[in-house]
């Protein structure tokens, strides 16, 4: 197998359209973390509804996928990342102080004011409001070591996350992700010394002593989205059969998150690599089968218009609406508020409350994630 002619191919295929429509993906990744922490909040469990039917069933099935999100926005930057990282090696432009400027960058200058927001949320919060319904005490969270371990991506789960911000838990996995690639592509590929290769081999022996087994495991899941970039493509030159394909894919993935979802192995790692899977086999066949022909119509502008909107500010959504969540719950606990019984109302409420939280993402987002690469020049003016 000739990983680079591959690679290249794969390249070559990587339209403008194709990459809107893995905005599109990243972007509804988010929004669905977003309702499904929504109504785990909010709404009864399942068990509990009292009005069960196929609609409420159908609507708690689709609200609750957020974590089977969080895997699809790990394959999907196990794609870009070893994509630009691949780019730079083999046009030997690749250096350690861009990349980490790159990387660094893109984490922080969400993940900085995300902390700063979550820290002021959570403390007005417990000032004011009831916070009963956490099983945890929030002032152990809230406190300079913790805030530290976060900046420094050194959460291993959960419960070493800054306030109530559960989500934070992934930016670890990330980030010791994109260490950890580079690291492995040179010991595994590169013509380097040596020494060098020892040094690096040595870094990653302690790279998974510090980050565990758990984190070790999910690499595995990261590096599904490389493999998308160095598979030969489908000997398939039939126009309808490549649809065929891409459509039978799509509808292999949706049954694995509803797989995934009821948890049927009982194995975290396993009941992810389920959802996992199928969703590269669906991102594979939308590489190499998607129709390069151009379509101007009004409603694909306006599908390309929405792609660029919601991934722009889809890690900003991620990372301030859940302490946010929480204090909004903590307000309705506090005037004899508890979890509800599905209604109209209470889901008019909850799309409302997600739209304001996407408004308010988005905002941030303009002084966020949309500055991205002026602090990138900025940070290589200094640095240099």
């Amino acid at each position: 197998m000739n990983l680079k002619r591959n690679f290249e191919k794969v390249n070559d295929l990587f339209t403008a359209q194709l990459s809107l429509h893995l905005d599109f993906i990243r972007g509804i990744a988010a929004i669905l973390v977003l309702i499904s922490h929504i109504r785990n909040t909010f709404f009864v469990g399942y068990d509990d509804v009292t009005n069960q039917n196929v609609i409420q069933f159908i609507l708690f099935s689709i609200t609750g996928i957020g974590h089977q999100a969080v895997i699809i926005f790990f394959v999907l930057s196990g794609f870009f990342i070893s994509n630009s990282v691949l780019k730079s090696v083999m046009t030997c432009r690749f250096t350690w102080q861009n990349y980490l400027i790159n990387r660094l960058t893109r984490l922080y200058i969400v993940l900085i004011p995300a902390l700063l927001i979550g820290g002021i949320v959570d403390t007005i919060g417990k000032a004011y409001f009831n916070y009963h319904f956490l099983d945890y005490q929030l002032e152990s969270r809230l406190n300079i070591q913790t805030l530290l371990i976060n900046l420094l991506f050194l959460q291993k789960g959960i419960p070493e996350t800054f306030g109530t911000n559960g989500p934070l838990w992934s930016l670890s996995y990330e980030f010791w992700y994109y260490i950890l690639f580079p690291l492995s592509l040179f010991v595994l590929t590169s013509d380097i010394s040596k020494k060098m290769k020892s040094i690096y081999t040595t870094l990653i022996i302690m790279i998974f002593a510090l980050i565990g087994i758990k984190i070790g495991l999910y690499y595995l899941i990261w590096l599904l989205g490389f493999l998308l970039l160095v598979l030969p493509p489908l000997p398939i030159r039939r126009v309808r059969t490549k649809k065929i394909l891409v459509i039978v894919s799509l509808m292999s993935f949706i049954f694995s998150l509803i797989v995934g979802r009821m948890s049927l192995i009982g194995v975290a790692f396993l009941d992810d690599i389920i959802v996992a899977i199928p969703f590269t086999f669906f991102l594979y066949c939308l590489i190499h089968c998607m129709d390069s022909t151009h379509y101007s119509s009004k409603l694909v502008c306006y599908y390309n218009q929405t792609a660029k909107i919601i991934s722009g500010f889809s890690y900003t959504l991620y990372l301030i609406h859940y302490p946010i969540i929480m204090f909004m719950f903590a307000v309705h606990c506090s005037w004899g508020g508890e979890r509800m019984q599905p209604s109209m109302k209470l889901y008019l409420i909850s799309i409302v409350f997600s739209m304001w939280l996407m408004i308010l993402a988005y905002f941030i987002s303009l002084v966020t994630e949309e500055k991205t690469d002026v602090v990138k020049e900025w940070m290589r003016t200094i640095l240099k």
